[in-house]
């Protein structure tokens, strides 16, 4: 076997090659192996809150022990808030010295001077006389009460069935006459007598939820209310006769109604109540 002859040249490629290769060599493992170690403690490393030194505390309370120490994160509306006040307040003494006998009989009183202590007696008849503006606002004010209109009508009988039919449903119904501006007669349904809007407004709230139910707030007023009892008493003392010769004599047509009859039925038949409108 003929020897391997190598020259200077050659030895010095292959040795510059091994390094080459070995250097690449040491840079994969190297890199490689950086990677595995940095993907393990990644999946080993775990994150944990750190709750701050002040509120430390107070998150290691539950639910329950918050409820039964009495703290609450939020407050109701309107709910009382219990504040703990000392029974007895301190009371601080001053401290007074007493002066000599000698001392406290040589002081004398300084007298008062008259126009300091008598007042004019011009201003104070002015001021008697005037009058208190602020105190009449207000007792008008306290007295003003509202009611709830529900309709308008031009007949007192249409009224009456209206205020029968709110009486069923346990309501202070009345009729009040006005005249408008032809001044022709009219009659108005209300119910209620409340002393503040707010009240009359959740009333009027709570009757709208019926069946065509309508209405609006108004000034009550006394002053004008109907007396169904002497209009009920005036009616029964009218005689049984006293129908017109027309009413009469349509009565008495065969096979006809008369014009009492179909006006007692309109008249008892249920008004549709519209508040804004005027009803028959």
């Amino acid at each position: 076997m003929s020897p391997f002859l190598i020259d200077s040249r050659g030895l010095l490629k292959l040795v510059l090659l091994s390094v080459f290769f070995g250097f690449l060599l040491f840079a994969a493992g190297f890199v490689s192996g950086y990677q595995r170690s940095e993907q393990q403690r990644l999946v080993a490393s775990r994150t944990l809150p750190l709750p701050l030194p002040a509120l430390a505390e107070s998150a290691a309370l539950t639910e329950e022990d918050m409820t039964a120490s009495g703290i609450t994160t939020s407050m109701a509306p309107g709910a009382d808030i219990d504040v703990d006040l000392p029974d007895n307040t301190p009371v601080h003494l001053v401290e007074t010295e007493s002066l000599p006998a000698g001392v406290a009989g040589n002081i004398r009183p300084v007298p008062a001077s008259p126009s300091r202590v008598q007042a004019d007696p011009a201003r104070v008849k002015a001021v008697a006389d005037s009058p208190v503006s602020v105190a009449h606002v207000s007792a008008s004010h306290e007295g003003k009460k509202y009611s709830i209109q529900v309709g308008t009508y031009r007949r007192l009988e249409n009224a009456e069935n209206m205020v029968s039919k709110l009486q069923q449903q346990r309501l202070a119904a009345y009729v009040s006459s006005y005249h408008n501006r032809k001044q022709q007669l009219r009659y108005t349904v209300r119910f209620g007598e409340y002393s503040s809007r707010r009240l009359a407004r959740d009333e009027l709230a709570r009757y709208r939820k019926g069946k065509n139910h309508d209405g609006y707030i108004v000034t009550y007023s006394a002053k004008n209310i109907v007396d169904l009892a002497k209009t009920d008493e005036s009616k029964a003392e009218l005689p049984p006769g006293s129908r017109s010769q027309g009413e009469k004599s349509d009565s008495k047509r065969p096979g006809t109604k008369s014009r009492v009859g179909i006006a007692e039925a309109l008249s008892r038949a249920e008004p549709v109540v519209s508040a804004g409108h005027e009803l028959n």
